[in-house]
């Protein structure tokens, strides 16, 4: 359980919203797709959603940044690093 700051309530809601939106690519997800993040703000009636959405993005870039955290663990964790030079 988590407290969330009433100003950051519709992009929690609108986050959530849109967990199963993720553009991915090769290395994995690199971003929210954002005409999908639109339809779930006109859903919530977000009335701010250039705010809103800025809001969404902050959570967005954590999010990535513990995932990409996650996939060095476990890269390491399993000896199949690579070297660099």
């Amino acid at each position: 359980m988590f407290e969330v700051d009433y100003a950051n309530w519709d992009a929690v809601q609108v986050f959530c919203g849109s967990c199963t939106q993720w553009r991915t690519g090769m290395a994995g997800a690199t971003g929210l797709d954002y005409p999908a993040v639109e339809c779930v703000m006109r859903m919530h009636q977000v009335s701010d959603t250039a705010e809103t959405l800025a809001r969404v993005q902050v959570i967005e870039v954590g999010v990535l940044e513990v995932w990409r955290k996650a996939r060095e663990r476990e890269r390491n964790s399993s000896g199949n690093h690579k070297k660099t030079r």
